[in-house]
């Protein structure tokens, strides 16, 4: 069998025209007829199988182009939130077919076309099965088949259930660990032994130590061109039980600074897992919104008149005490480049409650 593979960066081409080209290559009607979610549609070609969500500007493909090249293709369009958008194609010739076939295969010419960008030598290229598995891992997928929903929501409720595991056990091996540093030995530790260099750090500001909760609201009126605490989390923060209120304070101006630039393309991943670990804090999504849908509004917010999913938070601790557990949720504005910030600073109610 013969494999080809071809990603492409800072493409040119639209969501849009990509789906009109695969359309166009498999003889399907138009781009409306494919619902968002996973499933099959037939073709010329055949059954073709897809993952599709316009909301997030995400596609892949899979299908069995017959004739003398015999090969099954797959291809890909997806736009990261912090990097150009990209897009592949992968083919895989079938052990009878000729090993010449494969670069002369239409749609990779189509594509190569429509597409544009820059080809990327040293990108990925994931599989029809690996995409499908990120999709429905997002929670934002209807299917064509009850099985498989069935099927999803099932591997959702399981994968909640592990994440809280994980976050609690993680929070038990901090407050070991914190144990163990008030002994006072000297001897260093393997996180200081092996820690960033300094230069990659992102400080809190000096006087962020200093301030509180009754901070909040001016704190929020003098950085509302970085980031925005809606009144519902000014409220929770009047009733909060939280121990640390100078760790909301970090926690926020982390969203307002390092996490915000790391979403410009302004700071890199290593350098924002820095500043989170000096906040004390982790960054998570909050729940899938099939889950947040059985919660009412509690996972909603509105904003420029649209209703939106709080579909992230930071957190610290674990169980639901609020004196130990803090949670802010918010979400990603892209027209305005800020978070939102909805609920603070107690944990909201889930199914797994």
């Amino acid at each position: 069998m013969h494999h080809i593979k071809e990603v492409r960066s800072q493409v040119m081409a639209s969501f849009d025209a990509y789906l009109e080209a695969v359309c166009a290559e498999c003889g399907i009607a138009a781009p409306d007829s494919l619902g968002d979610g996973i499933g099959d549609v037939a073709s010329n070609k055949g059954p073709v199988s897809y993952a599709l969500s316009r909301q997030q500007r995400f596609a892949a493909f899979k299908w069995f182009s017959s004739g003398a090249s015999a090969e099954i293709v797959e291809t890909f369009y997806v736009e990261p939130a912090t990097k150009g958008h990209k897009s592949g194609v992968k083919l895989y010739s079938l052990p009878h077919a000729a090993a010449s076939t494969c670069t002369v295969n239409p749609f990779l010419q189509r594509w190569r076309t429509v597409i544009g960008g820059e080809a990327d030598t040293a990108a990925s290229a994931p599989g029809f099965t690996e995409l499908s598995a990120v999709l429905a891992s997002r929670g934002q997928v209807n299917t064509t088949s009850a099985d498989q929903d069935a099927l999803i929501q099932l591997l959702r409720a399981d994968n909640e259930y592990l994440h809280w595991t994980v976050v609690e056990q993680a929070d038990e091996l901090k407050a070991v660990k914190a144990k163990l540093k008030s002994i006072g030995t000297q001897t260093p530790t393997l996180d200081a032994l092996f820690a960033n260099n300094a230069s990659t750090s992102i400080p809190v500001p000096e006087n962020q130590e200093t301030l509180t909760l009754d901070d909040l609201p001016s704190w929020a009126a003098d950085n509302v061109d970085r980031i925005v605490i809606l009144p519902r989390a000014l409220n929770g923060a009047k009733k909060s039980q939280y121990q640390s209120p100078e760790t909301i304070m970090r926690a926020l101006e982390l969203l307002a600074g390092p996490y915000r630039l790391l979403r410009l393309g302004e700071l890199s991943r290593a350098e924002f897992d820095a500043a989170m670990n000096e906040a004390g804090v982790q960054l998570s999504g909050s729940v899938a919104p099939s889950i947040a849908g059985e919660q009412g509004d509690s996972y909603y917010v509105t904003w420029a008149g649209r209703r939106r999913f709080l579909e992230f938070h930071l957190i610290k601790g674990g169980g639901r005490d609020e004196r130990y557990c803090l949670r802010i949720y918010f979400f990603w504005d892209e027209p305005s480049k800020r978070c939102i910030v909805g609920q603070l600073p107690f944990h909201l109610d889930n199914s797994l409650s």
